[in-house]
């Protein structure tokens, strides 16, 4: 057991100072190199030439391999992890929140608005001047709400006035979830044509083509549609044709079985009102949405009538009534709401059935639908619009 020890005894040995050996090479290895003074001339040595001896002292070993560099420092270290900390609080000081705005941000559109305000009014439209005068313009970014009685003209006003403004450059995307594609684009066309086509079917070609020509595209969609499917599809029609006007006809026909109960119907409303307003505000895009009346709105409707709970107008920026009571039987456009300036007013309007739009009264027309009024309040809002006419506007500030 004692020879097998003493063999034993000088391989630890002879183990143990390779080791160190290694170690302190290292060390000396790092010292050497963290040494950054060009103005001395660095004597070399060996460290290991006290330790030659396998008999050497562990303690001094120990002491050698284990010397405290704790103080030791790299000045090139140093000093980024200064400049590091001074960028930080520089970032923290100087850096803007890309939610906050100051006024330097709004500067150069505010000047805009101020010296320009016919750009920042919108497309006009053509075939309804009066309705400049009240809405100023058909602008990006906002949320209509447009709403009237059954067989009120709501399909057919909306029609007009998305073509109107398509063919002043608008790109149009139409969603009609309550009438066919082929129906909708048929109307359009007599719109287009200004006449009943059927009587011309040998013009049916050059209409056709100039049709064609505008930017003008439909969603594929009918009835009950999830409107993150028609958000999704409006998306890519914004990407790929540079849509700015979509025209959604109508909400409850979009949104029909799709909620449990009275409380899952206003909520997915009020989800789908939200979702429409932020991607009009987000994508920079105008967004038309017919909303059914409640049932039994009464012979005049007003900004309450429109279906749903109150998120629904609050959301929009225009509110627009088809109105068919209350000026001698004129039907009018009613427009409660307008964020733009606050302008409000009434429109009376006639249709024409060869072509399939409506058209501006004019004076002489209103005033003779007052002649068979009797009600005393029917009369005094026939005579307000009537000294509109007179003065050239239709509207009043709100």
């Amino acid at each position: 057991m004692l020879s097998t020890g003493r063999y034993l005894r000088p391989t630890y040995k002879l183990l143990s100072t390779d080791y160190k050996r290694s170690c302190i090479r290292s060390s000396w290895y790092h010292r050497l190199h963290t040494t950054r003074n060009p103005t001395q001339t660095a004597m070399v040595t060996d460290p290991l030439e006290h330790f030659d001896t396998p008999n050497s002292r562990i303690d001094s070993v120990h002491d050698t391999l284990f010397e405290d560099t704790t103080t030791t420092l790299d000045p090139f270290n140093s000093f980024e992890e200064l400049d590091t900390s001074l960028l930080s609080k520089q970032q923290k000081t100087s850096d803007k929140h890309d939610k906050i705005l100051n006024f330097s941000d709004l500067r150069q559109q505010i000047y805009q608005d101020i010296l320009h305000p016919e750009e920042s009014k919108g497309v006009q439209s053509t075939d309804l001047p009066a309705l400049n005068q009240i809405l100023k313009g058909h602008r990006q970014g906002e949320l209509t709400i447009v709403t009237g009685t059954t067989g009120g003209g709501k399909t057919t006003v909306m029609s007009q006035l998305s073509l109107d403004y398509c063919k002043s450059g608008v790109p149009t995307l139409w969603g009609s979830f309550e009438i066919l594609n082929q129906r909708l684009a048929k109307k359009m066309l007599y719109q287009f044509a200004e006449k009943d086509l059927s009587l011309y079917p040998e013009e049916l070609d050059h209409w056709g083509n100039e049709f064609e020509k505008l930017p003008l595209y439909f969603l594929k969609f009918f009835s009950s549609t999830a409107i993150d499917d028609v958000l999704e599809a409006s998306q890519h029609a914004v990407d790929k044709h540079g849509v700015q006007h979509i025209i959604l006809d109508n909400l409850q026909f979009m949104l029909s079985q799709q909620g449990r109960s009275s409380l899952d119907r206003w909520e997915l409303q009020d989800y789908a009102v939200h979702q429409l307003r932020r991607f009009a505000t987000k994508q920079n895009v105008h967004i038309s949405l017919v909303v059914h009346p409640r049932k039994d709105p009464g012979e005049q409707m007003d900004i309450n009538s429109v279906f749903g709970s109150a998120k629904v107008t609050q959301e929009a920026d225009n509110v627009i009534i088809l109105q068919k009571h209350g000026l001698g039987g004129l039907q009018y456009l009613d427009v409660k709401k307008n964020r733009y300036d606050g302008t409000t007013g009434v429109i009376p309007y006639k249709f024409d059935r060869e072509s399939l739009k409506i058209r501006s009264c004019t004076e002489d027309e209103v005033k003779q639908a007052s002649k068979g009024l009797n009600h005393r309040s029917s009369q005094s809002s026939v005579q307000t619009v009537t000294s509109n006419y007179r003065s050239r506007s239709f509207s009043h500030s709100s």
